[in-house]
């Protein structure tokens, strides 16, 4: 009688032991840091909330993933969330590209000095930062109208980031479904505005920097690509023509 209880007490420690479930953090740390390695990238924020060791870890990685080319909706929130990024020097460290995605019929004055403040912010820390502008979605009523609000952007505000930074170059990013709009406007038309300004009122910045055009047509057509260098009407001239 003795003998089977002191063998249930052994053995029900045992048991407890075998079946104690063996998670990812008991392992050693030396075997979490190659784990981290082969993690998709698509997991990298599930894996930053399990716990301090792996969020310490996969910093790197998630900063490079998220802070590298960054593209914000222009409104009010995201703009200040932006300007409290300015007083991280670690998450600017990792800004390569910022681009300002534009709603349709976006009215500028509203945001015009915080934009202001965010540009003075990211200055502080002597940065190379590109910068452009985005089409914020791809159906437009009026293409060519959107892009003349882009081209606002660019011209009343971003361009004079120059005075406060070092912008080694320039992204304009125009989003349509198609390349002929409701209104049967060719892009050819709808890339006026934006020819003008590359042409004429963005010589200086051409010739020490370098325009990236990019044109998504949302239709599963190869994003196009353009890269404007000093002689911009004569390459903006071949780009529409050969949109058109």
């Amino acid at each position: 009688m003795v003998f089977a209880s002191v063998f249930e007490r052994v053995f029900g420690k045992a048991q407890k032991t075998i079946t104690k479930p063996f998670g990812v953090l008991d392992l050693p740390h030396e075997l979490l840091k190659i784990i981290m390695i082969h993690v998709d990238d698509s997991s990298i924020i599930a894996i930053r909330s399990t716990c301090t060791f792996l969020r310490e870890e996969s910093k790197d990685r998630f900063l490079a993933l998220y802070f590298t080319d960054i593209e914000i909706k222009m409104c009010k929130k995201s703009l200040q969330k932006l300007l409290s990024f300015s007083d991280e020097p670690h998450l600017v460290s990792q800004i390569k590209s910022l681009v300002f995605a534009i709603p349709v019929h976006y009215y500028f004055p509203h945001h015009l000095d915080l934009i202001t403040e965010v540009l003075s912010g990211l200055s502080r820390h002597g940065k190379a930062i590109s910068f452009g502008v985005a089409s914020g979605q791809e159906n437009h009523t009026d293409l060519k109208v959107h892009v003349g609000d882009m081209m606002h952007l660019l011209r009343s505000r971003l361009v004079e980031a120059r005075e406060l930074m070092n912008v080694p170059s320039w992204k304009i990013i125009i989003r349509t479904r198609d390349f002929r709009n409701d209104s049967g406007l060719f892009v050819y038309w709808c890339l006026i505005d934006l020819r003008r300004f590359i042409g004429w009122e963005a010589r200086d910045i051409t010739v020490t920097q370098a325009i990236l055009v990019e044109i998504h047509d949302g239709c599963g057509q190869p994003t196009r690509e353009i890269n404007i260098s000093k002689k911009t009407s004569r390459t903006m001239q071949a780009v529409c023509i050969n949109l058109n």
